[in-house]
């Protein structure tokens, strides 16, 4: 008998264990340790018991979520309490979601509200370098930090050790890139995608082709030539992000020439099986003269009071005969990404609703 309740403590204490260690719902564990017999199971037949009704309570629950989103459907929308029973639709979604589903958004709100806090910091220290360099005391090592400001702007963005766009901040600048496949930072001559260089292999160039290769290779601005932006983004539906970050003060009138070349460079000189129909591009620094941009080119408006200047029907030039694809181009200020992503973000400070305790 006593042997017999010392295998009983042994296996409660193992489900105590495993609220702690395995992350088990509390509910679960109970309703399986109704059936873990006998007393003294092997460890490993008590996990095993324990999951499985785990993940028959998953499936009930994801069985219970797919009929309400299922039962939204069948809502008429010409209903005069159609938003009324939307609303109360998705309240029914919420409840019977997991609290670790719950508790993963409200972290992920707060990230988001920690990195829009960060970047206000960083902005507010590049202040304070700018109005020391306008001082005649203003020491040399003063420019060098202003200078690094341009990869703390970077790692905010695009974390310098991530390797999936999921990881990164690029929700900042659209909700969309963060879905993107991002390449590594290699020269764009040694980019694979899926298994597939990026680029033809010189071999597979034409005459012509080659010829423009090399003049790329030989250029006056040797930071084009065939190396990689600061960010490629690529995903499968033929199109192709850039982003380039320049530091604060930077005259960025004088690096617009810069992205449209690396479009050029991905278009024309790439293997036919990346079709792409249009690249985005993005110059992002920080400066008091946003009309020197306009002046240059006057392709770019100026198209709200937040301050970015856009080029919304650029054409990468088409060498060979592929089609010309489209460039979309801003430029902006971190300043005004800062401003865009804090209007992005009010619908998780706003309407997502907190965690129950």
């Amino acid at each position: 008998m006593l042997k017999l309740y010392q295998n009983i403590a042994r296996r409660d204490k193992f489900v105590n264990q495993g609220i702690c260690y395995h992350g088990l719902m509390k509910t679960i564990i109970k309703k399986a340790s109704s059936y873990l017999k006998p007393a003294n199971e092997a460890v490993g037949k008590i996990l095993e018991k324990i999951f499985c009704a785990q993940a028959y309570k998953k499936a009930e629950i994801d069985d219970h979520i797919k009929s309400l989103i299922d039962s939204i459907d069948k809502l008429d929308p010409a209903d005069e309490s159609y938003a009324s029973k939307f609303q109360r639709k998705v309240e029914e979604i919420y409840d019977v979601l997991p609290i670790s589903v719950r508790e993963e958004m409200s972290q992920y709100r707060d990230r988001r509200a920690i990195v829009l806090t960060l970047m206000d910091k960083v902005l507010k220290a590049e202040q304070t370098l700018e109005a020391q360099k306008r001082e005649p005391q203003n020491k040399s090592g003063k420019a060098k930090k202003h200078n690094q400001l341009e990869s703390v702007f970077r790692n905010i963005l695009f974390p310098k050790r991530s390797t999936s766009a999921l990881e990164s901040n690029l929700w900042m600048l659209n909700e969309e890139y963060v879905y993107f496949e991002r390449l590594p930072d290699i020269p764009l001559d040694d980019v694979v995608i899926q298994g597939k260089r990026l680029l033809k292999a010189e071999a597979a160039l034409t005459k012509e082709e080659l010829e423009y290769k090399r003049r790329q290779n030989t250029v006056i601005d040797k930071d084009t030539a065939l190396k990689r932006p600061d960010v490629l983004l690529f995903p499968e539906e033929g199109k192709c992000i850039i982003l380039e970050f320049m530091a604060p003060g930077v005259d960025i009138s004088e690096y617009i020439h810069q992205v449209n070349r690396y479009a050029s460079i991905i278009h024309n000189l790439s293997n036919d099986e990346f079709h792409i129909s249009a690249f985005y591009a993005y110059i992002l620094g920080e400066s008091d003269d946003i009309y020197s941009i306009l002046d240059t080119d006057g392709r770019f408006q100026r198209p709200n009071p937040l301050g970015y200047a856009v080029n919304t029907h650029g054409l990468v030039p088409d060498l060979f005969g592929k089609g010309a694809p489209s460039i979309y181009t801003e430029i902006i200020w971190y300043s005004d990404l800062l401003e865009r992503a804090k209007i992005r973000n009010r619908i998780f400070t706003d309407k997502i609703t907190l965690c129950k305790s």
